[in-house]
């Protein structure tokens, strides 16, 4: 009798932990696979292919890493307000692709960490690929926040036009450098052409600008270098910013400029609308065709100096909040070095977004891309990191991307590349002054003043009663310090 109870305990026992185990297995689900969330501006307009392109990539990406990669796009004209709040609210995500001025805010704002030690443990690709140089546009106080892209580092511009309308007036477009050599042009669209606008200006966004190497933007956009005196100016005061400005006013007052420009806040989406003879340029004509949708020729184009400004113009940082910072970095060597998956990601799916035209599975594939409203995937490679593993195509050909190169290698570096001021003293002037510039760059933009001089005037005016002295006067005194020990 008590051994058929033992027994019996036993069996009950066994099939109790059966029972038990049988019921963990079929709790234990597969672990979620880690996200890398990478946020930057909107590329295009269109990105519905998102979804399709993430999962293609991640194919690549979680084997490689165990990580997956999630995109998220911000319009452009939400951009500052945006990222500020997210920052402001301690959102988590893991990568950012800052450009200029709020990228040094940030980092003053101990937004992103230091990379230095996560590229010297998982970075070896990146370090390779970036020009040593570049990495001085990143350092704050001996530290790098941020990775710079592999990218056309030498500021340029260009003037870009209809093609059927230069061809329709027969006009001598290619080595046009200035405005005054615009306006014979602008004045027979305003006349002949009803309906179109001569030359775009869109509220935020500067009118084109031939670039000089004399005076060079900084990380402040309400002050300006002028290298010849090796001074900082305000940049109301620069008669580089004023001839700008000012030629904006009299197109304007001509009527070249539409009327509502200065409420307009999305300049890709007017130039597709074709309604306007002149914009500005990408460097390549085929590119510019590609990405409106209409034929399009350019000017030769105008270079400046390598800055520090022009640098910071593409970077990628951690974000503070990432729980995967070195899953990030990874994910980022991975992009630099598997040129399949950055221009997978650059370009799209091939079928849908592309076609291979020649060398299908080689380094030297040519395609081409969709163009105007077929374009529903977009990313700028230097966007993603590394520029000149792309494919050829519409974008750059291969012999445009040489040139880029070519010309990073020999074009003038300004003298004061890696400097950055650091004014954390004057918050209350910087506000202000900053609030100064956003407040009145729509009206200079557009030549939408009543009168050119006396607002001009007036602008400079308030940026003095703001502190504009005291801060030029601290920027000047961090400068010589740096020249003596750079």
């Amino acid at each position: 009798m008590k051994k058929n109870f033992v027994k019996t305990m036993c069996l009950c026992l066994s099939m109790f932990m059966l029972i038990g185990l049988l019921s963990a297995c079929g709790t234990n689900k597969k672990a979620a696979v880690p996200t890398i969330t990478w946020v930057m501006r909107k590329p295009v307009s269109d990105m519905s292919r998102q979804d399709l392109v993430e999962e293609e990539a991640n194919k690549i990406i979680e084997k490689e890493l165990g990580v997956k990669l999630k995109f998220e796009f911000i319009d452009s004209g939400a951009w500052d307000s945006k990222i500020n709040a997210m920052i402001a609210a301690g959102e988590e995500f893991d990568l950012v692709l800052e450009m200029g001025a709020p990228y040094v805010n940030n980092v003053r704002k101990n937004a992103y960490i230091a990379v230095d030690e996560h590229i010297d443990k998982y970075g070896a690709d990146i370090k390779a690929k970036v020009n040593d140089f570049a990495w001085k546009a990143t350092e704050f106080d001996g530290k790098h926040y941020g990775i710079p892209s592999q990218t056309f580092y030498v500021p340029y511009s260009s003037f870009a036009f209809k093609k059927d309308l230069v061809e329709k007036y027969n006009f001598d477009y290619k080595n046009v450098k200035s405005y005054k050599e615009l306006e014979p042009f602008l004045k027979t669209i305003k006349e002949k052409e009803p309906g179109m606008y001569p030359i775009i200006a869109v509220g935020p966004e500067e009118l084109v600008q031939p670039k000089t190497t004399e005076y060079i933007k900084t990380d402040m956009q309400f002050m300006i270098y002028d290298k010849a005196n090796d001074k900082f100016i305000l940049d109301v005061e620069s008669p580089y910013s004023l001839e700008r400005y000012k030629t904006a006013y009299e197109y304007n007052q001509k009527g070249y400029i539409a009327k509502d420009a200065a409420s307009k806040t999305e300049i890709t989406s007017e130039i597709k609308s074709g309604k306007y003879a002149v914009f500005a340029g990408r460097r390549s004509a085929t590119k510019t065709t590609n990405l409106y949708g209409f034929g399009c020729v350019e000017s030769n184009p105008t270079y400046g100096s390598i800055s520090t400004d022009n640098i910071s113009n593409s970077i990628t940082a951690v974000s503070r909040t990432s729980k995967n910072p070195d899953k990030a970095v990874q994910l980022l060597n991975l992009i630099w070095k598997n040129s399949d998956l950055s221009n997978m990601l650059a370009y799209g799916i091939e079928g849908m977004d592309y076609t291979v035209e020649s060398g299908k599975g080689t380094p030297d594939m040519k395609i081409k891309t969709n163009s105007g409203n077929d374009v529903k995937w977009s990313i700028w490679h230097n966007w993603l990191g590394p520029l000149w593993d792309q494919w050829d195509s519409p974008w750059n050909s291969k012999q445009s991307l040489k040139e880029m190169q070519e010309l990073n290698a020999t074009a003038e570096i300004s003298p004061n590349l890696g400097f950055r001021s650091n004014l954390s003293e004057y918050k209350t002037e910087l506000a202000m002054l900053n609030s100064i510039f956003t407040e009145t760059k729509t009206v200079f933009n557009t030549g939408s003043m009543v009168d050119f001089d006396e607002y001009a005037a007036s602008v400079k005016k308030r940026y003095k009663e703001a502190g504009s002295d005291k801060v030029l006067a601290e920027v000047e005194k961090q400068y010589s310090a740096w020249k003596a020990n750079p």
